[in-house]
């Protein structure tokens, strides 16, 4: 170390003139104090700066989300959309809990279920002879009254077996009093030749018995006196049938055998059996339908479905295990699906004497009360539907 500074100042001494000092150079290479000091609080107080503005920025965001909200608006906000909550969950006869709801105004709910809207009575109007149509009065969709006249039926057929049946049952009293007259005729003609017979035959006996006329001739006169009191009684007995009238017999069988020819001719007339809405259209014109369809290679066996819509009523299966649960008369809320916003009431009308093996259920079904202004327009047949039951008579 000592040969260390000893060469340092070996090498100062003899520094050429003109050229300044190592020392000298090194000291030019340093800051002065002011500036150091400065330089070094300017960039001390640089980050404390930066945090302070920060700090304020966040307070600021604090305060602004703790100002107060005004509870009046908070609150009908809430209240709507709760309200549309409870409608979409009444709709599936729930709550916003998932349970079903109590109805207050109905009573405790027993039990929900889901069914198809069905008509009470649905009848397929057919004819009931055969016969080709000739006219059609309906279309699908349209409301009719009973005995409105739906369709006809070609009658050429039917009106020559009741023209005939009608002409035999005339020919029974037409020409009674003539037939009459000719047998009382016939009658009064035969007595004449019975008195003349009789004074023959006692004549005969007279002479035979004096030996004047042979026994073969009077044989011969009493056995024709005989023969025409027989003739005699026989036309007595017609006379009196032709006074009476036709026999019970023959009365009976044309009687049937014009009412059976009245009755097809009739129903060549299609009318409707009760007031309702045509669901679907079976035939057309010109078409040849059956009655006995099935056995006739296929023919249409109606011309129409019809059923009342403002009778109409929701077929469920009820599990065997809720359906303790249902009973008769029991009040019902229904909702068809396609329109949930649309309650009606009703009430269990039916319960099936047997279950379904397979599903292991037991069908009920509900009466519609239905308004007689939305006949038709909203429940339609086949439409699903959902059944609130509740714990009270309809």
């Amino acid at each position: 170390m000592n040969e260390t500074c000893s060469n340092a100042a070996a090498a100062e001494t003899n520094h050429q003139p003109g050229r300044p000092a190592l020392s000298d150079r090194v000291r030019s290479l340093r800051l002065s104090d002011g500036v150091s000091m400065s330089e070094g609080r300017r960039s001390s107080w640089l980050p404390w700066t930066l945090c302070i503005l920060l700090a304020l920025a966040a307070g600021y965001l604090v305060m602004d989300a703790m100002v107060p909200v005004d509870e009046a608006t908070l609150k009908n906000a809430v209240d709507e959309r709760l309200a549309e909550l409870e409608k979409e969950a009444a709709a599936k006869g729930q709550t916003l809990s998932g349970k079903p709801s109590a109805g207050s105004a109905e009573g405790e709910v027993a039990l929900n279920s889901k069914g198809y809207i069905t008509p009470v009575h649905m009848i397929q109007v057919s004819p009931q002879v055969t016969g080709k149509v000739i006219e059609l009065n309906f279309d699908e969709g349209m409301r009719v009254k009973k005995g409105d006249v739906l369709a006809r039926l070609e009658q050429t057929e039917y009106q020559s077996y009741y023209d005939g049946a009608e002409a035999r049952w005339q020919l029974l009293w037409k020409y009674r009093q003539d037939e009459i007259r000719q047998a009382q005729a016939d009658l009064d003609d035969s007595k004449s030749q019975l008195l003349q017979l009789k004074t023959k035959s006692d004549r005969t006996e007279a002479l035979w018995r004096a030996k004047s006329a042979s026994p073969e001739d009077y044989e011969q006169a009493y056995y024709a006196y005989q023969s025409r009191v027989h003739v005699t009684q026989r036309m007595e007995l017609a006379l009196k049938l032709l006074t009476e009238g036709p026999r019970d017999g023959q009365i009976a069988s044309a009687k049937a055998e014009m009412v059976k020819a009245k009755w097809q001719l009739d129903n060549c007339t299609i009318i409707a059996p009760l007031s309702g809405t045509i669901l679907a259209k079976r035939a057309e014109v010109g078409n040849l339908v059956n009655p006995n369809a099935f056995a006739n290679n296929g023919l249409p066996a109606g011309i129409c479905d019809l059923a009342d819509l403002a009778d109409q009523e929701v077929d469920l299966s009820i599990s065997e295990l809720d359906i303790a649960k249902v009973f008769k008369g029991q009040y019902c809320d229904v909702r068809a699906e396609a329109y949930p916003d649309r309650p009606y009431k009703g009430f269990v009308s039916r319960i099936m004497p047997t279950g379904d093996r397979a599903k292991a259920s037991v069908s009920v079904r509900v009466k519609i009360d239905i308004p007689e202004n939305e006949v038709g327009q909203y429940l339609r047949p086949d439409m699903g539907a959902r059944v609130t039951f509740y714990n009270k008579k309809a």
